[in-house]
């Protein structure tokens, strides 16, 4: 199976020369020519998959960035620096700890900058996925529709109730996938809209390095009780992922969340590769008896730039 870049880019590739051979406008098909128009407006959105992968880049940096931070290695070099910054002030005077890109913060702040920047470019990646799949597959008023904006949970994994119609694959990706989701999403909107640590409730075990991503028991609570936890001997309902394989019990956010953000990945990845293979077996299937008039068209159009 295809990773999620290289699928964006297989299936970009491939609604890219559909929309080249349904936009032609070709004469003498048995099908109405606005059937063609139709096609043609969705096969546009080969533009909004490829601009998806320049994101993977920033999600990978912003990867790396949340690991290191709490590396064995990083953690003495930070020691070093306080204490480099300490001899510059008076006795008792609170010097930050920690740094993020050269600048000196507490240990706390530098842990929210690095997580918030994986969590953001990883969302920015999973909405637009599926704001372009919502649309592919979708009925005749929100595929063309500018201000509608199918989005992963909201739409894709909710209840229903908000669902973008075209998605029946809704219930069987919620039963295989909606607990990491729910988990992913949850905390992204902890850190994006809620602030994080900022506030009453707390994210994390402690303010110190020592502390890393340990999330704090009444976060592990609160998760559980708004992502409905069930759990059997280890393996938890509505994910892929086996018991020997499941992040939750290490109570580490950043193991948990790359894990889960790795599940909704392959999701997405089948997600989008379906939605693409189905608009082009419609248009296959439905202008069979055209492809001659198509085909001749195509190779007489001027090649695409």
């Amino acid at each position: 199976m295809a990773d999620l870049e290289a699928q964006l880019k297989e299936s970009s590739a491939k609604l890219k020369e559909l929309a080249g051979m349904v936009s032609l406008k070709p004469i003498g098909t048995a099908l109405p020519i606005t059937c063609y128009e139709n096609w043609a407006d969705i096969a546009v959105l080969h533009r909004k998959l490829g601009d998806i992968i320049p994101l993977f880049e920033i999600r990978g940096k912003a990867c790396l960035v949340m690991k290191s931070l709490v590396s064995q290695e990083r953690k003495g070099l930070e020691s070093k620096n306080c204490a480099e910054r300490q001899r510059h002030y008076d006795v008792g005077v609170n010097v930050p700890a920690y740094s993020f890109d050269a600048i000196a913060m507490d240990f706390a702040v530098a842990r929210h900058l690095a997580i918030m920047g994986y969590v953001c470019s990883t969302w920015a990646i999973y909405d637009r996925v599926a704001n372009v799949c919502g649309r592919l597959v979708s009925n005749k008023e929100i595929a063309p529709d500018p201000w509608s904006d199918p989005k992963l949970w909201e739409h894709l994994m909710g209840d229903g109730s908000k669902g973008i119609g075209g998605f029946s694959l809704h219930q069987p990706l919620f039963q295989a996938y909606g607990w990491p989701v729910r988990v992913s999403y949850k905390t992204r909107n902890w850190l994006v809209h809620d602030g994080g640590d900022v506030g009453k409730r707390y994210l994390f075990r402690g303010d110190q390095s020592s502390d890393g991503y340990l999330m704090h028991q009444q976060a592990i609570n609160d998760l559980q009780r708004w992502c409905d936890y069930k759990c059997d001997k280890g393996k938890i309902s509505r994910c892929c992922l086996q018991a020997t394989e499941e992040p939750w019990p290490t109570q580490d956010l950043c193991t948990i969340l790359e894990k889960y953000n790795t599940e909704i990945d392959v999701m997405l990845t089948c997600l989008v590769k379906w939605s693409v293979d189905s608009l082009l077996g419609q248009v296959k299937s439905f202008s069979e008896r055209d492809e001659p008039v198509l085909r001749a068209a195509y190779a007489a159009a001027p090649p695409a730039r």
